[in-house]
């Protein structure tokens, strides 16, 4: 069985560094509303508020919602409000993929990521990896499209 979340809210939940960042900008933006309302906010709680949006563009909030949107189509996702235990199992393996890419980890070891995705997905998955810039990457596969779409290739022959 799946999470109850949504595939958006599923795969976004992913993206830690940015929820820390909305949790602080949350918090500086209560400190600033809840200023007494006859006097202007402290010039602390104007800094906290202003270093936590520079933080949350920073670290990409305000591209999240976009991002997260266009890898799940990517993958194939139509329906993004769906719940995640109303998939079926490949299709939930989609959304743990999803959270995978989209939690940029430093290394990123993928084994045949194309298997199971349709040719559209392995287009754009493709096209994703060639332009992943999160860190070192290996990728084992024989899909031949795949590799011929990356830049750098090491062959391994035993």
């Amino acid at each position: 069985a799946g999470s109850t979340r949504t595939v958006f809210e599923e795969a976004a939940s992913a993206m830690k560094e940015i929820a820390r960042a909305r949790e602080a900008l949350q918090r500086a933006q209560e400190l600033v509303a809840n200023s007494s309302s006859d006097k202007e906010p402290s010039p602390q709680h104007l800094q906290a508020l202003d270093r936590a949006m520079q933080n949350f563009e920073m670290v990409g909030g305000y591209q999240q919602e976009q991002e997260v949107a266009s890898m799940l189509k990517g993958l194939g996702f139509q329906n993004l409000t769906q719940r995640c235990d109303e998939l079926s199992g490949g299709w939930q393996m989609r959304v743990s993929f999803a959270k995978t890419l989209l939690s940029k980890p430093s290394l990123c070891i993928l084994d045949e990521p194309g298997n199971h995705l349709d040719r559209s997905a392995r287009e754009w998955l493709a096209h994703y990896l060639k332009n992943y810039e999160g860190g070192a990457m290996i990728l084992v596969t024989h899909d031949m499209e795949l590799l011929q779409a990356m830049q750098n290739i090491a062959e391994v022959n035993m």
